[in-house]
């Protein structure tokens, strides 16, 4: 009986506390278009970058071609079916973004509650 007692009282704590300030932000931050260039290629020879913010269509076709076919797991195997799953990928070696968290100031956002 006591401890029926004590799980409503944690129970009731945590409920208000998630309802008093949610684990999550949910507002936008604003980014220059400055921050949003990615860098890819997988060799010296052929490097790119791509403005997300104001990306054509061609830019976006050129980022596309240089993801490699992502596979998923499938009875204990990597297996790769276009026609089930098509998705790409990129290793963390071959893109990079300018994006800056600290110079953004976006962890005191964050850490202030959004």
């Amino acid at each position: 009986m006591a401890s029926q007692k004590s799980f409503a009282t944690a129970f009731g704590v945590i409920c208000t506390f998630l309802s008093a300030r949610p684990p999550y932000c949910t507002r936008t931050y604003p980014v220059s278009p400055e921050q949003l260039t990615l860098f890819y290629g997988c060799d010296g020879s052929n490097l790119n970058r791509i403005g997300l913010a104001k990306a054509t269509s061609q830019e976006l076709d050129k980022l596309d071609a240089a993801l490699q076919p992502a596979t998923f797991g499938v009875n204990n195997e990597n297996v790769y079916a276009e026609f089930y799953h098509k998705a790409g990928k990129m290793d963390p070696p071959e893109f990079a973004t300018s994006f800056d968290v600290e110079d953004l100031d976006l962890l005191d956002f964050v850490s202030q509650g959004c």
